[in-house]
């Protein structure tokens, strides 16, 4: 491709079950400048025979770990691979939903302020594979509307992101087993507006029984450090400002 504006990136492990739903899904977008970018992390079933089946896309790269290196090791190493001005992280088992691409990034091309922008999401709670467990629902919320040590409303998977600040706080923590998209949105937060699209859907997020997050024993003492690394990084900042007032 000669011109890449936005790149998809994407992690994946053991993700036979959805992600194939998940590439068609992002091959459909009517946003033509992207590409997608797909990092294997040593999954153990048939992942790669599936992504496998769509090389014939120009856009679609892929990157093979040599070893198990986690979601968020895999994310930082996508980024840096990543091509565009804009990244759109996300998840092996979930559905980009029509029109994503190009309204996110209209939105962040009209609005240079903006660091971050999402929409809201369609959330699917599934118990088997074509087994929903209640009905679908709607979320979506301003990030300036709530506390993010308490509520992440700044929906990761399925945003849109400038890269150079991504680049520049670091990426996604690569320490933890669990969590890394709240670890990226807590520092952008700290440097850029995140901004919602009121009243647009454009991302579905499946959760599933089969989720490395689920149930997951490290969820709450990796939440209790990131709250305090990010307590610890707003009061610098505090400190350095009214130093400097």
């Amino acid at each position: 491709m000669k011109h890449v504006e936005v790149s998809v990136v994407m992690p994946a492990f053991n993700a036979e079950r959805f992600i194939g739903e998940q590439i068609e899904s992002i091959l459909a977008q009517d946003y033509q400048d992207y590409e997608l970018l797909i990092g294997d992390d040593q999954s153990e079933d048939d992942t790669m025979r599936v992504v496998r089946g769509f090389s014939e896309s120009p856009r679609l790269r892929i990157l093979e770990n040599e070893e198990h290196l986690g979601a968020g090791t895999t994310r930082n190493r996508l980024n840096r691979l990543a091509r565009g001005k804009y990244l759109t992280p996300c998840d092996a088992d979930d559905l980009m939903l029509p029109g994503n691409l190009s309204r996110l990034h209209a939105y962040l091309e009209q609005r240079p302020e903006a660091g971050m922008a999402y929409a809201s999401f369609l959330m699917l709670e599934a118990i088997g594979d074509d087994c929903l467990d209640r009905p679908p629902w709607i979320r979506g919320k301003h990030h300036h509307e709530s506390w993010d040590f308490v509520e992440f409303v700044a929906n990761h998977a399925g945003s849109m992101m400038r890269r150079d600040l991504v680049m520049a706080v670091g990426g996604y923590d690569e320490d933890i087993p669990i969590l890394d998209s709240v670890s990226l949105t807590l520092k952008l937060a700290e440097v850029a507006r995140l901004e919602w699209l009121e009243g647009e859907v454009l991302y579905a997020y499946r959760r599933h029984p089969w989720s490395s997050s689920a149930h997951h024993p490290d969820w709450y003492p990796t939440f209790q450090k990131l709250v305090a690394d990010a307590m610890e990084r707003r009061s610098s900042q505090l400190m350095a400002g009214s130093q400097s007032s």
